[in-house]
């Protein structure tokens, strides 16, 4: 069955990558029950200025605290919670690993405290990417926003299981890390099926116009590569060496494979 406050993330987190429509926005903080004395102010008031970025901010903010199982019901308050909660949080969860734990339980414990934290510095980088709408900083929204995605999610499933263990007295299955981690590659994996399939048509006039499409789009990958940008720059500024260069590497031998099998089926029509 579906996680509703999952859902709900994942629509606030579209929301963001979207045209960022005000009504679909609030729509969502209300469908939420987020703070509704601060929405409500919102509806009455949303004709001044300063609404649009201060429905933005409590968007991200419902993003950030939504699915942190150690935020109570004051994230739903007007006034934001008294000290740090990330410093609290990882206090509790370090409490938690001096405790008499099963190993796989510790494992547990560790992966979720360690996404917590990269997490926190998503929202980070997300913040200073900023709010211009050139390629660049949308495309680095995205990708960003999937992260924050992908690692609450893996949080939502580590959290239950250790939920289960205290409760129950069940312990996960060793499936649960059967395969590391890695918030990357699930970005990647969405963003090739939101692709279509790969299918030569059988006239020549089709795979023309296919090759010169994947020719543009090796092209765009390669600046992507070198610029970070699917437009070339003044001067290189080529992603670090790490998995996000290695995921788009891969994208680049894949399409020159598939331009390559376009090409030759061109030659045999011949």
């Amino acid at each position: 069955m579906d996680n509703p406050k999952t859902d709900l993330r994942q629509k606030a987190i579209d929301w963001l990558n979207s045209g960022r429509n005000l009504d679909s926005g609030l729509e969502i903080l209300k469908e939420a029950g987020y703070k509704p004395h601060v929405i409500s102010n919102f509806y009455k008031n949303r004709s001044r200025r300063d609404i649009p970025k201060k429905i933005l901010q409590e968007v991200r903010n419902y993003i950030r605290y939504c699915t942190n199982p150690q935020i109570n019901n004051s994230v739903h308050e007007d006034e934001p919670p008294v000290g740090n909660p990330d410093e609290k949080f990882e206090g509790n969860i370090d409490k938690e690993l001096q405790k008499e734990y099963p190993g796989i339980i510790k494992q547990l414990l560790t992966d979720f405290r360690d996404l917590y934290i990269d997490r926190s510095k998503q929202h980070a980088a997300l913040k200073a990417v900023g709010e211009a709408n050139d390629e660049k900083s949308m495309g680095e929204r995205k990708r960003v926003s999937m992260v924050i995605d992908a690692e609450s999610r893996r949080m939502d499933t580590l959290w239950k299981a250790f939920e289960e263990y205290k409760t129950l007295g069940l312990l996960p299955g060793e499936s649960l890390f059967a395969e590391p981690f890695n918030p990357e590659t699930i970005v990647e994996q969405k963003n090739q099926k939101k692709e279509k399939p790969f299918i030569l048509p059988d006239d020549a006039v089709s795979l023309k116009k296919m090759s010169e499409n994947w020719r543009t789009k090796i092209v765009k990958a390669e600046n992507k590569l070198q610029y970070q940008s699917e437009k070339q720059g003044d001067k290189p500024n080529p992603i670090p060496v790490g998995p996000k260069r290695i995921t788009q590497e891969k994208r680049i031998s894949q399409l020159k494979e598939e331009k390559l099998a376009i090409d030759t089926k061109i030659a045999e029509l011949k």
